[in-house]
């Protein structure tokens, strides 16, 4: 059984909590971006999936508008992943000429 397929089994319990099934949803989420990442076949591919995916969940970005005028925020949440991610991404030319 796959890590998708026992989170599915989760959601469908009666009874839960709807903060509980937001965690499953969030989890369930996760769980087959990351499937997709590492069922890419293409070593490249794989590794800017991943590095993006990194930098998503490593950082929040919350657009807004203040007098009329688009304000984006973007904080790091995760530090060490966003570290890695970084790192990863300036690495990539080195590692793929």
């Amino acid at each position: 059984m796959h890590a998708a397929q026992a989170i599915d089994l989760v959601a469908d319990v009666k009874d839960v909590p709807e903060a509980a099934r937001n965690l499953v949803a969030n989890a369930r989420a996760h769980v087959r971006s990351a499937e997709v990442i590492l069922l890419e076949r293409d070593g490249l591919s794989r590794r800017l999936a991943m590095i993006c995916l990194m930098i998503q969940e490593s950082t929040s970005y919350e657009p807004s508008k203040v007098n009329g005028s688009l304000i984006e925020t973007v904080q790091i949440i995760d530090e060490p992943m966003f570290t890695w991610a970084v790192r990863e991404l300036h690495e990539l030319p080195a590692k793929y000429r």
